[in-house]
């Protein structure tokens, strides 16, 4: 028992405490955002030579704002506003969800997880490779119902 709470434990400060503000219990990347990692990671994880953690800590970059556009667009996160992208960094993100900015679509966002899951190693392989850096990893997002797991409220 002592073995799986510390196991939490380092995984909640993995996945919530990189990148995003708060404690790993006000984490801002703790929800959609974080299961969309989670998923992505896993698969990358499973199919190419990187861990996990590290994995999650590459997507969870706060700094790297082109990436994350990158990332978010294919989830439906981003807005043009004018002649101007929003970009959202991934704390930003989970903050425009929990604050109505955008709407989950929940049918549309666990189909989508469930189509990450079922890629195969061959699928991500082809269309991304972790040693050509993490910019690419969008790549491997299904587009069925990826697109639309999220929408701008009005």
């Amino acid at each position: 028992m002592k073995n799986v709470m510390i196991c939490i434990a380092v995984l909640s400060l993995l996945v919530g405490g990189l990148g995003c503000s708060g404690s790993a219990s006000e984490n801002a990347c703790g929800g959609e955002i974080s299961s969309i990692f989670d998923t992505v990671c896993s698969k990358v994880s499973e199919c190419e030579d990187v861990s996990l953690a590290d994995c999650i800590s590459s997507l969870n970059n706060d700094e790297d704002e082109a990436f994350s556009h990158e990332l978010a667009d294919n989830f439906g996160i981003g807005a043009v506003v004018g002649d101007a992208d929003i970009i959202y960094t991934p704390s930003e993100a989970q903050t425009a969800i929990d604050d109505g900015t955008y709407i989950v679509n929940d049918d549309h966002l666990n189909s989508c997880l469930d189509e990450i899951e079922a890629l195969t190693c061959d699928d991500v392989t082809s269309a991304f490779d972790v040693a050509g850096g993490w910019q690419n990893v969008e790549n491997i997002i299904p587009q069925d119902h990826c697109p639309n797991s999220f929408t701008l409220s009005e």
